[in-house]
């Protein structure tokens, strides 16, 4: 096998997955692969690769969820709910003691920014702020608080236009509140995707501490006695430790042990 071919297409598959709201399907995936004749065990490790990822695989059969981040390029593609209306709306109240840099005011103060000079860079940075919360209302509805999505916002393009000099020494104001956009729009997404990943992971790992208690009651009905870690390992195709992380991380040991009558069961057996 062609290593860093293989290597090149696995991070492109990711890449696309993310693209399409952190999903692909089954079909995809081995298509994606084909021309390098990987056997059903050798594609085992890439779809346990996309889970690790955050990648949902869709089935045969199953219709795609909407992105993680739907509708970005418009203001507004989601109704905010009432306490997010309500922030919202008292944020531009608060920023009304602030009037927005009109483009004249921009190309005027875009040389000095470059220079270095303070003052020019904070009156940037604060005529601008307004532009923020608009865009950071484009993702409301995805799973991170408007609050959140706005102080995201506001970080970029402070990092940024005290980074003017040394990064930008040649863009007119146009384009950089183009790049400022694109930026702030990456770290929304990110954010949000990151939420939605670590949402994920709560329910996969709840998902198996409910397949190790389903197991266990299983067992114990089917031999009168209670499961050890090793028949659980087994049954689970899985090691002994990684059965121990999973009670560990998704529920208290105890709460399983007890669930199965026995404390003692969940210890390692004697070699």
């Amino acid at each position: 096998m062609d290593q860093n071919k293989f290597m090149n297409l696995l991070t492109e598959l990711l890449e696309t997955a993310a693209a399409n709201g952190g999903q692909i399907a089954v079909s995809d995936v081995e298509q994606w692969f084909d021309e390098m004749n990987l056997g059903r065990e050798q594609m085992t490790p890439i779809f346990r690769y996309l889970e690790d990822n955050q990648v949902r695989i869709l089935e045969p059969g199953e219709t795609a969820g909407p992105e993680a981040v739907p509708g970005y390029d418009e203001i507004g593609g989601m109704e905010p709910s009432a306490d997010e209306e309500l922030y919202y709306r008292m944020y531009l109240e608060d920023l009304e003691a602030i009037v927005p840099c009109t483009a004249e005011e921009m190309t005027a103060l875009f040389p000095r920014a470059l220079a270095g000079e303070l003052e020019a860079a904070d009156r940037l940075a604060e005529g601008n702020l307004h532009r923020i919360a608009q865009w950071a209302k484009r993702y409301v509805g995805q799973g991170v608080p408007l609050p959140d999505l706005i102080q995201e916002g506001n970080m970029i393009l402070m990092e940024e236009i005290h980074a003017l000099g040394s990064q930008y020494p040649k863009l007119d104001p146009a384009d950089f509140l183009y790049i400022i956009e694109k930026k702030c729009e990456a770290a929304m997404k990110e954010v949000i995707r990151e939420q939605r990943g670590q949402k994920d992971i709560g329910e996969k790992l709840a998902e198996r501490a409910n397949r190790v208690m389903d197991l266990t009651e299983e067992i114990a009905e089917e031999s009168g006695t209670q499961a050890t870690l090793a028949q659980l390992a087994r049954r689970l195709h899985i090691t002994e430790d990684e059965v121990r992380d999973i009670m560990k991380t998704s529920l208290d040991v105890i709460s399983l042990a007890e669930a199965a009558g026995d404390p003692s069961a969940f210890e390692p057996e004697e070699s």
